[in-house]
């Protein structure tokens, strides 16, 4: 790319590596370092116009989650925590929007595919412990 004359970059995080989630703390770590390296990175080679910048996908109806290679999304939440899922195409279209022209202007995001989920907040959709105070 620096001998080409510039390029985009589209790195791949996680919802989770924005907001933090019960039970996946080291999961939550390594996509959360990914974010902070794509930040960084974009600043290191914004002088070279090279663009670099994440999604940050949350809950998606793959293999994975069931889904087999034609099955629409459920209309009914299929996450643990009972947040919509999002489609592959979804995902895949984000993806193409920061790698192309379109996006010219932005580096260093790290954007929410996440059908809102990382804006909730803990006590909307996600359940929370609540944290024991001593005196």
């Amino acid at each position: 790319m620096l001998d080409a004359g510039g390029g985009a970059i589209v790195n791949t995080a996680s919802a989770s590596g924005l907001v933090g989630w019960k039970g996946l703390s080291c999961y939550a770590a390594a996509k959360a370092a990914v974010v902070q390296m794509t930040k960084s990175a974009a600043l290191d080679y914004a002088s070279t116009n090279i663009r670099i910048n994440a999604i940050c996908p949350g809950m998606t109806y793959t293999g994975l989650a069931g889904a087999k290679p034609d099955d629409e999304v459920p209309p009914v939440a299929i996450c643990r925590h009972r947040w919509p899922a999002g489609r592959p195409a979804e995902l895949a279209a984000a993806a193409l929007f920061l790698a192309s022209d379109e996006a010219s202007f932005i580096t260093g995001a790290a954007l929410a595919v996440d059908g809102g989920y990382s804006a909730s907040g803990p006590m909307l959709g996600r359940p929370v412990d609540r944290i024991s105070v001593k005196p």
